[in-house]
């Protein structure tokens, strides 16, 4: 990974610089910049025929007006992908059939235009044509590395959740949506996937109601101030009942005990732990000011042996 950071403001430019570097040998574009997205998505789109073998065409800034859109970043060889289409299709059309508005566009890694083509006709809504420039820009302005991902934007360009798939695998009924991306979250087989994109505070009781409730109403003034940075620099979490909250004690050789409050750091690989055994509202929010200020010692965070 190539992270390019902005030496003035700090600010992460981009976090696929090699990605950047590839497409752009000779620099043209450089810092690479990610443009905002109706600039980066205007132009054409496809759209299935009603013959179900051609394309036509619409343009994209009138078909995306004053609409969540979802960017579905997919491939016909990726099984994933294909467990996944499915189920974001019966979205679609449910919210669809709700009057929602809401579109999805296909922005392929498929490895030619015939693969392109097979699986975009069995997809409801738009696509950015094959080989076409925007599918890379979108990738860096996203900082997508893999398959299937699911970026929702709102009616202004503006990002919701860039864990579009994990919201509607824990929303099949699509009552939250448009799925913003909420201060706190319970540590559930689905939400766990967000432990990967940086720092992340978790809070882990024995899973009993009244600690479950308690872990809540203790982290969740925090997490509603951290939510509103523009910048917000880690999640926030609370569990202890879902099966994966013992698979990530074990992952992270986590002492058992209860309460335990920790800060993980996946892409540094890096574990703070709380020695305080009562944990309170105070208590999380002196960890975390010292978790800001650098003051805690860091244990390294790798897959126990």
């Amino acid at each position: 990974m190539l992270v390019l950071l902005d030496t003035e403001t700090g600010k992460v430019i981009t976090k696929n610089g090699i990605s950047c570097i590839e497409d752009d040998p000779r620099g043209e574009m450089f810092p690479w910049r990610p443009s905002p997205f109706k600039e980066v998505i205007q132009g054409k789109l496809l759209t299935n025929n009603s013959d179900g073998e051609t394309f036509g065409y619409v343009d994209a800034l009138t078909e995306l007006q004053g609409k969540i859109t979802g960017l579905y970043f997919s491939a016909h060889w990726c099984p994933p992908c294909k467990h996944f289409t499915p189920v974001l299709s019966a979205m679609y059309d449910k919210l669809k059939s709700e009057g929602r508005n809401f579109e999805v566009v296909f922005v392929s890694s498929d490895r030619s235009n015939v693969s392109f083509e097979q699986y975009f006709r069995t997809m409801p809504w738009l696509a950015i044509p094959y080989n076409d420039t925007r599918t890379h820009c979108l990738k860096s302005a996203y900082d997508v590395y893999g398959i299937p991902t699911l970026i929702i934007i709102d009616e202004n360009g503006k990002v919701i959740t860039k864990d579009g798939r994990m919201a509607i695998n824990a929303d099949l009924q699509g009552q939250d949506f448009p799925w913003y991306v909420k201060a706190l979250n319970e540590l559930t087989d689905t939400t766990a996937a967000s432990l990967n994109e940086g720092p992340c505070l978790i809070l882990l009781t024995d899973g009993n109601k009244k600690e479950m409730e308690s872990a809540r109403n203790i982290l969740q003034d925090l997490a509603e101030k951290e939510h509103q940075r523009e910048d917000q620099r880690l999640l926030f979490f609370y569990g202890g009942e879902d099966e994966i909250c013992d698979f990530f004690r074990d992952y992270a050789a986590l002492e058992d005990r209860n309460p335990l409050l920790v800060i993980t750091d996946c892409p540094e690989e890096k574990l703070f732990v709380c020695s305080e055994t009562t944990i309170t509202s105070d208590v999380a929010a002196s960890f975390l000011d010292d978790y800001f200020s650098g003051c805690l010692p860091a244990e390294p965070l790798l897959l126990d042996s």
